[in-house]
């Protein structure tokens, strides 16, 4: 049992778990190299750092945490289970225990298929444990080809064995209360369409959680970065603006305090 796991490898995850370990806590840290810092982007206005590549300071970053022998685990996160005072934290490969979770995920990211956006939540959803009972029995697709994808497809197997999956599609438009998906100038009628594209994002695993989101999809906190769910944090990206590293490094500090002063009180 972990006594917290990071979500996330950018400012705000590895922010989060140098303090934890130097609080003399059991941690472990679960992300991919998919932080917006690890592009080919500049930082220019970041406390003593002059001109320094975004990638540059995403691995300085990685070998702070190797020098201090934080476990990193480099898998993708496809689920978080709530049991009696802990929870679970499900990769693709491994199921990890933990008291606390800082989750560092970064921005949640809008769908690219053309007329999906403005469908959610109107027969398009993006979370299976959410939305799946809705469809108990219905026709529906599932987008994506990953792990997530195929996570997605398993929960929605529990309410109708009538399932097509697609790697990626086109479009969706509504037609009546018909879904269209159309693919190569194919057309599919659907009752809902499940996304999971790529990978896991904030959102969507804010969602499974039952974590409160903002109109915009940003993870809500309060000023210790708690969410509505006990020993579930956010920060950096994950909670809007401003979208800066040293909001981000912040805020992951902040959040560290605030598992270490939760983690004594429940003792």
């Amino acid at each position: 049992m972990y006594d917290s796991i990071v979500i996330g490898l950018g400012p705000s995850g590895v922010s989060s778990a140098i303090y934890l370990k130097r609080f003399n806590l059991n941690i472990l840290v679960i992300g991919l190299d998919n932080s917006s810092l690890n592009q080919d982007i500049y930082i220019d206005n970041y406390y003593g750092l002059n001109h320094i590549k975004g990638k540059d300071l995403f691995n300085q970053g990685i070998n702070q945490l190797k020098e201090l022998n934080i476990n990193i685990i480099k898998e993708e996160v496809i689920g978080i289970d709530i049991e009696e005072n802990h929870y679970v934290v499900k990769t693709n490969n491994n199921s990890f225990l933990t008291k606390t979770i800082y989750l560092g995920l970064g921005k949640p990211r809008t769908t690219k298929i053309k007329g999906a956006q403005a469908l959610i939540g109107k027969g398009v959803s993006q979370c299976a444990i959410c939305d799946g009972f809705i469809y108990r029995n219905k026709k529906l697709a599932v987008i994506g080809n990953g792990s997530f994808s195929e996570s997605e497809y398993q929960v929605l197997l529990n309410f109708t064995k009538d399932i097509t999956r697609f790697n990626n599609i086109d479009e969706i438009k509504k037609q009546d209360k018909k879904l269209i998906v159309i693919k190569d100038n194919n057309t599919y009628e659907f009752d809902g369409v499940f996304l999971a594209e790529g990978i896991m994002d904030t959102s969507a695993l804010s969602k499974h959680l039952g974590v409160i989101e903002n109109e915009l999809g940003y993870i809500e906190v309060n000023n210790q970065k708690e969410t509505n769910l006990q020993g579930i944090y956010s920060g950096g990206d994950a909670i809007g603006e401003p979208f800066q590293v040293v909001k981000a490094v912040e805020n992951g500090m902040m959040a560290a305090i605030s598992i270490l002063n939760y983690l004594k009180k429940t003792k």
